[in-house]
């Protein structure tokens, strides 16, 4: 099952959200179900970028959604269901990366290019798709070289597109620290992609 290029609609709505995860914590299946289809492409292209692999990023994800079924019961709503599915997958990929040692992330791709032209502070511009595939290479690269902690805030921020609030809670550190690693992070792609300020 391949979750690259779905374009789901989002639970935006916190009442829909906490009423979807009381359902879907009573057993209903319809509410699981949109659940795994609100949140599978974000959580595959997160996975996907942690430990660039398209089948292991499936495996966890599938696994993700297991834990999430299993740990309902015991999840409390109080309006942090996105971050505490997000740990779990980010957990999981954590421990698939120690198994195996360090992960290359993917930047190729829609979210690549996006990626590019917020660090650059452009909207896309009219590149050959050459050039877009050349610079979504750059990104993957200079993903490489930041810290695991930077590079996990990074995605989590411009690939999953989760607020720093909760990217803070997630990672169970202060908000001002991960916005710090998000500033580093992000000083480090522009000087490496050659969009450093003067």
């Amino acid at each position: 099952m391949r979750y690259t290029g779905r374009t789901l609609e989002r639970i935006e709505q916190t009442t829909d959200l906490t009423e979807l995860v009381s359902r879907a914590k009573s057993g209903q299946t319809d509410a699981v179900d949109r659940l795994v289809d609100a949140y599978a492409p974000r959580l595959y292209g997160l996975l996907y970028r942690m430990v660039g692999s398209a089948a292991q990023a499936e495996d966890l994800l599938q696994e993700t959604f297991v834990k999430m079924l299993r740990g309902l019961g015991r999840y409390r709503e109080d309006g942090r269901f996105e971050p505490w599915l997000f740990s779990i997958a980010a957990n999981l990929a954590r421990d698939a990366i120690r198994r195996r040692g360090r992960a290359v992330p993917v930047a190729t791709g829609q979210d690549g290019q996006d990626c590019i032209a917020r660090l650059a502070g452009e909207g896309p511009g009219p590149d050959s798709r050459l050039l877009q595939v050349e610079q979504a290479q750059t990104l993957e690269q200079a993903l490489a070289t930041l810290s695991e902690t930077q590079r996990e805030v990074i995605l989590l921020r411009f690939f999953s597109d989760l607020p720093f609030k909760q990217i803070a809670e997630m990672l169970q550190i202060p908000l001002g620290t991960a916005l710090a690693r998000a500033h580093r992070g992000l000083k480090h792609l522009r000087e490496r992609l050659g969009d450093a300020p003067d």
